[in-house]
């Protein structure tokens, strides 16, 4: 809405613009509602002041009824009343310019996320009231000009209960959630959106029908961050640093490095990253250089590691990519150790042949639908699904897929700004088929990991070897299949975001 300007109307003091344009814009639409020409009647109980003889006041049918349909409380009331007083024939036609959208509404997020009513006149005791239980009705998205993020990357961004919403009150907690989530992304600096109703001449002041403003502005420059997410296989949960370039060939493109410790089993991945949103056929590309360390020595008695090339080729929608890479993997620690040592203290001569050197390489299809912007969201989904084809060098010739996902739905309404009885279902599935006479590898079995098995190790489950040495229980040794699936409800605690769960896995 442009520079910000505290300023105020000059007449009744009661209505604050939030910048020059907006004031410019509304003063025409205030002009009916300015104290010297409105008066508010809070309750029929009230007594009507006299006014002069010249001067009256006229009630037209169409104000209650739009009061009335605003309006939940069963003492009413808001009665808007239009005054009435002889005026010159300047004034006159500068009245007959109304502009063409007439607009119910419009809600601005700043700092705090606090929304101010165009409309307010003094006097309103129910005003916020009459806003919050305002019916509205989602209508779609509009970008402001100028805005070079991809509708794909807005879009994924809203979160799909707006859709359902029927109140002013939950669209503003669903935009809240929104505007979070978009100026989370690296290449998002500030985000404005505002509320409006449709730009359309038929459009009636009562229209519930809105569409959501997105104003974006774009970073620049560098960037630090702190990475707190799970891995791809749901194993383990990075905490650590990363720095982006943002814009680096001002094409909304992204440099970024970073470093991270797993929190529960002592992984560590370090990573170099570039993306582009518009590329070969004007699709996002990505290159991405790994290096990943994965402790297992609880459960299988060995270290493993793998540094990785990628490149990714996805969808403008972004819902599936297609990804070329190579990897090479390893035990370590390596160098000169006394065999007999590892096998009798770390793990078993089964481990050690498992874990020789091995290079694979090959094609993958990857398809992502759905996003889950909270650690509690009341209502969406996440689906994810990968097919990888090894076999273009090196000496893995196999095929795996897998697949995840996840549901949630709200039962109950919010409890404490957090959502009520929630219903979450979980599960994954995947399998690996070699294409050769040869056994799969340690490092692309499935490990199910505490996301799907609460309260469970990893070394719970799982083919192992034979006992060997030291190791009495024998290493684990992954699996070429996997399946499970889970059921939770679980509802506030009322002290943060804590919650009371029951689940139910297999």
């Amino acid at each position: 809405m442009g520079v910000r300007a505290r300023s105020k109307c000059s007449r009744c003091k009661a209505v604050w613009y939030c910048s020059r344009e907006c004031q410019v814009k509304h003063w025409a639409t205030h002009k009916k509602s300015c104290r010297d020409m409105v008066q508010t009647t809070v309750s029929e109980s009230v007594v009507e002041p006299k006014l002069p003889e010249k001067e009256g006041l006229k009630v037209t049918e169409e104000d209650k009824r739009v009061v009335e349909r605003v309006t939940t409380s069963i003492k009413p009331v808001v009665v808007e009343r239009e005054y009435v007083r002889e005026v010159d024939a300047k004034e006159v036609t500068s009245e007959e310019r109304k502009p063409k959208r007439k607009s119910l509404f419009r809600q601005k997020f700043e700092k705090g996320l606090n929304y101010h009513c165009l409309f307010q006149s003094p006097g309103m005791s129910e005003v916020d009231e009459i806003i919050s239980n305002m019916p509205v009705h989602y209508a779609g998205f509009r970008k402001e000009k100028g805005c070079r993020i991809p509708d794909s990357d807005i879009e994924r961004s809203i979160p799909p209960r707006i859709k359902e919403v029927t109140r002013f009150l939950d669209l503003f907690e669903e935009i809240n959630v929104m505007k979070a989530d978009l100026e989370s992304q690296d290449f998002i600096q500030d985000c404005q959106i505002t509320l409006d109703v449709r730009n359309s001449e038929d459009s009636t002041p009562d229209s519930t029908d809105v569409i959501l403003r997105v104003d974006v502005k774009e970073r620049r420059g560098f960037k630090p961050d702190v990475i707190l997410v799970d891995t791809v296989d749901k194993e383990e949960v990075m905490l650590g640093l990363s720095e982006s370039y943002v814009n680096l060939t001002n094409k909304l493109d992204i440099l970024k490095a970073s470093a991270a410790y797993g929190i529960f089993n002592g992984d560590s991945s370090f990573g170099i990253q570039y993306k582009t949103p518009k590329s070969l056929f004007r699709l996002p590309l990505q290159l991405s250089l790994d290096h990943e360390i994965k402790n297992r020595v609880v459960d299988s008695g060995v270290t493993t590691y793998a540094d990785t090339a990628t490149l990714s080729l996805g969808t403008r929608s972004q819902h599936f990519w297609l990804d070329v890479f190579w990897s090479w993997r390893d035990m370590s620690p390596f160098g000169d150790i006394d065999e007999e040592r590892i096998r009798n203290s770390y793990c078993s001569s089964t481990m050690l042949r498992e874990c020789r050197p091995s290079l694979g390489s090959g094609v993958a299809l990857r398809f992502e639908h759905g996003k889950l912007t909270a650690l509690f969201p009341a209502q969406g989904h996440q689906l994810r699904g990968k097919l990888t084809y090894f076999g273009l060098a090196g000496d893995v010739h196999a095929l795996k897929c897998e697949g995840d996902a996840e549901f949630f739905q709200a039962l109950s309404p919010r409890i404490r700004s957090q959502p009520g009885l929630l219903l979450h279902f979980r599960g994954k599935a995947g399998c690996l088929l070699p294409l050769n006479k040869r056994k799969s590898r340690f490092y692309d079995r499935f490990f199910l990991g505490r996301q799907y098995v609460t309260g469970f190790e990893r070394g719970s489950f799982g083919p192992r070897s034979a006992p060997e040495g030291e190791r009495k229980q024998g290493d684990l040794l992954g699996g070429d299949c996997c399946g499970t699936a889970g059921m939770e409800l679980s509802l506030p605690l009322g002290v943060g975001r804590a919650r009371c769960r029951a689940f139910y896995e297999r």
